[in-house]
């Protein structure tokens, strides 16, 4: 009887031998080997389809090598995201259990393990899964999503959705569910998506690449990025904080300078790296990297100055478009020789002759209202197409509240 005594005890002793172990970070080596200690990279690199991903060691929890792809991974981070991709780190270090300071290259790992305790909390969040089935939560910066659905745009924000399913009928598609129940079906308006995830900072998502968007969505998390200090966010992982990043996204492994943009002067020349046009979107995101200083631009680096409404049957100009005038105020006393085009149009209530001159008095308003703020005249020129150009159909109050409008176009 007493051998049996002893398994139990031989099992108590062997926990309280190796537990250390057993909290400590792993790595699974490809010959089978484990190696237990505390993984010495401050931050893992990833080259994802959607853009470069650099995830903090605070923030990561296990990478699965797949060993029929070389140097192709897939994180998970403490949150249960999970981000593929080709690694970007040749050598990973860690140092044993026994004080030894090893170097191990990542073509020998199968699998690494970071040690994560702590309890979760709930949050309300916003889920994103991939094409490739990739998962990751956190908030959409986009917030005015147009889609054509039949031949009428529309305009909804994101408050206002429960859930988008993309390419549901082929590229460019969606099925928008409505907080209200409602589901609207059509081409969706926009290229890409401006994120803020929990736990890497910003993406921009290509709409080619994303499977659906699920809206206050809840999740147990253990951490959220963007509840660092701002001198602790580093997205790119380049040793700049964000705060004083001006090229967020450089690229992994390349010497920066004090502004967080790379050495490398080819780089420079082919703007990989750069946000040349400083308008918020990096150059190898951005379709329209030449746009003026201070210009305003949508989620694809493009002129996106927004249209001033007008009431119906009236050229007031209503004091909420103001901010956006200072805009284009802004934009032009950067940029002494641009020159802009103010285009006015109506509704088709009423006759064409009566809509051309209520078109031309409204981009005429919204000029003055340029030049009291100390814009040359000789800079912005006028034209009315009354109900010429309409972008809504007029059969619906709301779709000719949207024609009813100015809009600022760049002629220089």
């Amino acid at each position: 009887m007493k051998n049996y005594y002893k398994i139990p005890f031989l099992l108590i002793l062997t926990f309280f031998i190796f537990s250390e172990s057993l909290y400590a970070d792993l790595i699974v080596m490809n010959n089978g080997d484990m190696l237990f200690g505390k993984i010495q990279n401050q931050n893992f690199a990833l080259n994802s389809p959607y853009g470069q991903i650099v995830i903090r060691y605070d923030f990561l929890k296990t990478i699965s090598f797949d060993k029929s792809k070389p140097a192709y991974a897939s994180f998970q981070s403490i949150n249960n995201d999970i981000f593929s991709g080709t690694v970007l780190i040749d050598t990973f270090q860690i140092l044993l259990d026994n004080g030894q300071q090893k170097s191990i290259s990542r073509n020998n790992i199968q699998r690494m393990r970071i040690d994560r305790r702590g309890p979760s909390y709930k949050i309300t969040t916003t889920i994103f899964t991939m094409g490739n089935n990739d998962k990751f939560s956190g908030h959409l910066l986009t917030k005015d999503i147009k889609i054509k659905s039949g031949y009428m745009v529309r305009l909804l924000q994101s408050e206002m959705i429960t859930r988008i399913e993309l390419a549901f009928d082929g590229p460019g598609t969606a099925n928008v569910l409505m907080n209200n129940g409602d589901i609207i079906s059509g081409e969706l308006m926009l290229e890409q998506f401006q994120v803020a995830s929990d736990v890497i900072g910003q993406l921009t998502i290509s709409k080619s690449k994303l499977s659906a968007i699920q809206f206050n969505a809840h999740k147990m998390v253990l951490n959220e990025y963007s509840k660092l200090s701002l001198s602790d966010m580093d997205g790119d992982g380049d040793g700049i904080s964000d705060d004083l990043d001006q090229c967020l996204n450089s690229p992994w492994g390349h010497e920066v300078d004090q502004k967080g943009c790379s050495k490398d002067p080819n780089l420079a020349k082919r703007g990989e790296t750069f946000d040349r046009d400083s308008d918020g979107i990096i150059d190898d995101m951005d379709r329209c990297p030449d746009t003026p200083e201070g210009a305003i631009v949508d989620s694809r680096g493009c002129s996106a100055i927004g249209p001033v409404l007008f009431e119906f049957g009236t050229y007031n100009l209503q004091s909420k478009f103001f901010s956006n005038l200072d805009l284009v105020v802004s934009m032009l006393n950067k940029n002494s020789p641009m020159k802009i085009q103010i285009q006015g149009h109506t509704d088709n209530i009423g006759s064409l002759e009566y809509n051309m001159v209520l078109s031309e008095k409204r981009a005429r308003v919204v000029k003055r209202y340029l030049i009291d703020k100390g814009i040359d005249a000789a800079r912005i020129s006028t034209i009315g197409y009354g109900f010429t150009k309409n972008i809504a159909p007029n059969k619906t109050a709301s779709g000719r509240a949207q024609n009813r409008r100015a809009e600022i176009v760049l002629v220089e």
